[in-house]
């Protein structure tokens, strides 16, 4: 059996640039080059490797530094998810009775918006939120009068608005 110049065995070689090099030299060369090139202590690193470290299985675990700024708030948004799940989830458990009539209320408005006629209708606006003019790839459909208030779902009643909009509004 034919050996890489570091007694490796070359079955599974393949070229770098011009020379046959087996996958252990190449991934200790690999890990050289990263060591002294993106990990070096007196430049300032950006994105995720700024503050991770991978252990020898290859799995990522934090370095001995804190965690930057990035990956801090990712968790911490994480855990306010998480939170606002279970809150729902019990709200959801405690008034199953309200979560029924709501969805009652929306599957008996009367009206007959198709999801082609949303297309058209977000089309005439332009793909921009009907309150506040702006430009959105995701448009959310309002009622102008809201279901809870009588009113219909149908194209007189729904125009497209952004999240935050649609939110503001409320029950008005």
């Amino acid at each position: 059996m034919k050996t890489c110049r570091n007694g490796h065995p070359r079955e599974d070689s393949y070229f770098v640039g011009t020379r046959l090099v087996c996958r252990q030299c190449a991934a200790a060369r690999n890990a050289r080059w990263y060591n002294n090139h993106v990990r070096r202590p007196d430049r300032k690193s950006y994105g995720r490797r700024a503050c991770s470290v991978t252990d020898c299985n290859g799995t990522y675990v934090w370095s001995t530094l804190e965690m930057c700024n990035y990956h801090q708030r990712r968790m911490e948004l994480q855990l306010r998810r998480e939170a606002h799940n279970q809150r729902c989830n019990r709200w959801a458990k405690a008034n199953r009775e309200k979560k029924v009539n709501m969805a009652n209320r929306r599957r008996a408005a009367k009206g007959d918006f198709t999801a082609a006629a949303w297309i058209v209708l977000k089309s005439l606006f332009g793909h921009t939120c009907a309150y506040c003019r702006r430009r959105f790839t995701r448009l959310e459909q309002d009622h102008v009068t809201p279901l809870t208030r009588g009113g219909t779902h149908s194209a007189g009643n729904i125009v497209p608005a952004c999240r935050s909009c649609n939110a503001a509004k409320g029950n008005r």
